[in-house]
């Protein structure tokens, strides 16, 4: 479902880099209630260039011919919140990148398994996933990040994914610019997922080769084939209020390109085909 840089300043360690905030994206006065006034600084940007000498952040005025890439953290202010309406403090976001096992476990980054082929990265506890994402995609969530805030605020128990951070690298000696966000995992707490299907509810191509030959891999609506017992009548209710309130909020956005997910983990026999438990 899915601006120009603030000051990258001063000497700043490179390992505060990943407050994603700082500066003037991150104000903890009562004054930054997102609603104008000062709030407006919840969503400015927040930029730091990185040299290949010492890897500090580097002030504006910096010799740029050392400069190796820059880093801009987008509304810093406005997606700490979000996190911290999750419970999530920056601490704990923080050590869930864990930078000195990042990159021990291959199996934690690929590319998406649907059309977008973008790249995913776990972080080592399972928590997060780095996504990259088209610069359009990303304007568009910066342009609804106000009502996403305000509809996450009011309806607690949506199904719309959680966004926590978003980024944009660009690199000296070449054009354009890699753009990421940092999104909740959902299926963060199950140990295992036995299935996994990205339902859009239509046929057009709509089914995935590779879900055939493993139930694994990412199926989609016409590989969703199971026969499962229906859900309480209260939960059925429940979960098609959720979507309608959340499809709502994306069609006011003009957004008609998302998905709902689920995974399964299956008991019994149930990963043989039969249902079991789930």
């Amino acid at each position: 479902s899915s601006s120009s840089s603030g000051g990258g300043g001063g000497s700043a360690r490179y390992g505060d880099s990943a407050r994603f905030g700082g500066g003037a994206g991150d104000d903890d006065s009562d004054a930054a209630s997102l609603r104008g006034g000062d709030g407006e600084r919840a969503y400015a940007d927040c930029t730091m260039r990185l040299c290949g000498t010492t890897c500090t952040g580097c002030a504006h005025e910096h010799d740029r011919s050392k400069l190796l890439f820059k880093f801009t953290s987008h509304a810093p202010g406005a997606l700490r919140r979000m996190r911290e309406a999750d419970g999530i403090t920056t601490a704990a976001f923080v050590r869930s990148f864990d930078l000195v096992h990042f990159f021990d476990d291959a199996s934690r980054f690929r590319f998406s398994e649907g059309r977008s082929s973008s790249f995913f990265a776990f972080t080592p506890d399972r928590r997060f996933i780095v996504k990259t994402i088209p610069a359009s995609e990303q304007h568009t969530l910066h342009k609804m990040l106000p009502s996403l805030m305000a509809h996450v605020a009011r309806e607690r128990s949506t199904l719309v994914a959680r966004f926590y951070a978003s980024c944009s690298i660009t690199f000296s000696g070449f054009s354009g610019a890699l753009h990421a966000v940092v999104l909740a995992n959902v299926l963060s707490d199950v140990d295992r997922v036995d299935e996994r299907y990205d339902l859009k509810g239509s046929w057009v191509h709509r089914h995935s080769a590779a879900h055939a030959h493993d139930r694994r891999k990412l199926g989609l609506d016409l590989d969703f084939a199971r026969s499962l017992p229906p859900l309480p009548p209260a939960a059925r209710q429940v979960l098609l209020r959720r979507v309608a309130v959340d499809a709502h909020l994306l069609a006011s956005h003009g957004i008609m390109d998302y998905s709902l997910l689920i995974g399964f983990c299956f008991h019994d026999g149930g990963g043989d085909g039969g249902c079991g438990s789930v």
